[in-house]
């Protein structure tokens, strides 16, 4: 069979299969694996794995050991087992293909129009906690596998999916729980998020997280020179570390990217920030989050000093 024909072939049945697609994406996003903490994992992975058994692939339910998981993740996700899926196709050939799919979402804010966790369709679209990231990428990955399947395409390689735990708070005691244990060894894999339409990428820039506290003395807000506020400091400093992205524009990487503001690096600040105990007190206290995307071309070893550079010139001027 001709590439263009099988490309026919495999677009029929998808179109054919849409409703369906339709329906399994929103009872994947119905169920609320929000993280933190990690609600649900364990119903989520259990509706799955019957799923996909049903389409004849083999599958192997994986927890994470509840010690390895108080070492990478934060103490407000102790208490809420990690679990991972693994689905397998074997042709009992020499490489294997792997996928990708996390199944965490991050919590769901409070200015949802709708109940984000029934998910609803209108203009053409569905609206719902997990519809982009990325449960509707996860059953795209299982329809691909059912249209070779049922299109009788012999991919040419071990099909593998993994579906996996914690990608939206580092990934620890989801996919690197996998590959730490060599649980998954493919030899290609794809990352099943991050573009859209027909669009590849074949990379993605680094992340380093931070979070900045700053500290300051109390006092009465009616005497504002009676104490040290945090917050103005920190808001200060924030701003010092944002001057950092003035040279973003300079480093641009060879690597080709679907969006090209991914070709250079990026820093966003206050993902989460906070501090102060009431209105008219001093805050003693402040803290903003740091997220930090590298290029390829860039050494982590130095992102971070270049950081650390901008702290310590505030802390030298503290004391001065």
């Amino acid at each position: 069979m001709s590439s263009e024909k099988t490309i026919k072939q495999i677009r029929k049945f998808l179109l054919d299969q849409r409703e369906k697609m339709i329906q399994l994406t929103k009872e994947l996003c119905a169920i609320a694996t929000e993280n933190p903490p990690g609600n649900n994992f364990e119903l989520f992975v259990d509706f799955l794995r019957g799923t996909v058994e049903a389409m004849g692939l083999s599958t192997q339910k994986i927890r994470v050991p509840e010690e390895y998981q108080r070492r990478f993740t934060p103490p407000e996700t102790w208490g809420y087992p990690r679990f991972n899926l693994v689905a397998r196709w074997d042709n009992q050939l020499p490489n294997t293909l792997h996928f990708n799919s996390h199944f965490d979402v991050v919590p769901a804010t409070e200015d949802w129009e709708t109940n984000p966790f029934k998910p609803m369709r209108k203009g053409g679209k569905l609206y719902g906690r997990g519809t982009c990231d990325m449960k509707g990428s996860l059953a795209a990955s299982l329809f691909a596998v059912k249209a070779l399947s049922a299109c009788g395409i012999d991919p040419g390689w071990n099909i593998e999916l993994s579906f996996t735990a914690d990608e939206e708070i580092g990934g620890e005691c989801g996919l690197g729980y996998l590959v730490r244990n060599e649980l998954i060894r493919p030899d290609a894999a794809v990352i099943c998020e991050g573009g859209s339409d027909d669009t590849i990428a074949y990379g993605h820039r680094g992340v380093l997280w931070a979070d900045v506290r700053v500290e300051g003395v109390a006092g009465h807000g009616s005497n504002p020179k009676g104490g040290i506020n945090a917050f103005e400091k920190g808001i200060r400093l924030a701003d010092q570390i944002l001057a950092l992205k003035n040279h973003f524009s300079q480093r641009k990487s060879a690597y080709i990217t679907y969006q090209p503001e991914f070709r250079c690096p990026s820093l966003m600040l206050g993902g989460e920030s906070g501090g102060g105990q009431k209105v008219n007190i001093i805050p003693d206290r402040f803290h903003f989050t740091l997220d930090r995307r590298l290029i390829p071309e860039e050494d982590v070893t130095a992102v971070i000093q270049e950081i650390r550079e901008v702290l310590d010139a505030a802390a030298k001027e503290k004391k001065n």
